[in-house]
């Protein structure tokens, strides 16, 4: 079993990657919804701007073995007004050359929801303008850090960054571990099997996005069972 290393936040947040697409594919307002249900701490969606204003959408591409379709997009506007009020984190993707717009675009909304940001990984420099006073994680694979992990997590934590996304498959307790040392926070997209996100959350991951938040919190609940049985 994986030896279990503390996160650096409190409790580990769970993200819902494009609501409950998985389970609802007609509304992504009503996909949000349901994935807070089903036990997801927040959101994890793609943001653009368009002739029809600041819009979120619950993915960019499929998720690997999805049984759904895209859910369409949405306004801010709507998605917010169906929120709670609080306790719900917000996460959205947008390439940096997006960014002006969209934080312009958000401080003509007025929201109690004050959303995280991640850079694509295509836009490789984690010293670009983003809302400074945002969580900002930037997404990055390790077959793109020719300089290694530690060169990338001490040029992350000096650009004022929050922390760093990699994909499941890139994810060990050693990277967990580097990124902590950063004082960076470790988050985990594209998982898909529950055994795989309580190995995860034992590793110390800070933040697991996933398009099935059902699996998310019976990983947490059973995470938390063997922290007990330890203790």
């Amino acid at each position: 079993m994986q030896q279990r290393l503390p996160p650096l936040r409190r409790s580990p947040l769970l993200v819902a990657r494009g609501g409950a697409a998985e389970y609802v594919a007609s509304s992504i307002v009503e996909s949000c919804a349901v994935a807070l249900r089903l036990g997801a701490d927040g959101l994890d969606l793609d943001v653009v701007n368009d002739a029809n204003g600041l819009r979120v959408r619950p993915r960019s591409a499929p998720v690997r073995f999805s049984r759904r379709t895209a859910v369409p997009d949405a306004s801010w506007d709507d998605l917010v007004a169906a929120l709670p009020q609080d306790g719900v984190t917000v996460i959205l993707r947008a390439d940096v050359a997006e960014h002006d717009d969209i934080r312009r675009n958000l401080a003509n909304h007025t929201s109690t929801v004050h959303p995280w940001f991640i850079v694509g990984s295509s836009n490789g420099d984690p010293k670009a303008d983003l809302l400074a006073t945002s969580p900002t994680f930037v997404r990055r694979s390790l077959a793109s850090m020719p300089a290694g992990i530690e060169r990338f997590c001490a040029e992350t934590r000096n650009a004022g960054r929050t922390g760093i996304v990699l994909d499941d498959n890139d994810w060990t307790g050693g990277i967990v571990a580097v990124a902590h040392r950063f004082g960076l926070e470790a988050m985990v997209e594209n998982v898909v099997q529950e055994h795989r996100m309580v190995t995860l959350l034992r590793m110390g991951i800070d933040v697991l996005s996933s398009a099935w938040p059902d699996r998310m919190a019976s990983a947490r609940a059973e995470h938390e069972q063997l922290i007990a049985r330890e203790s």
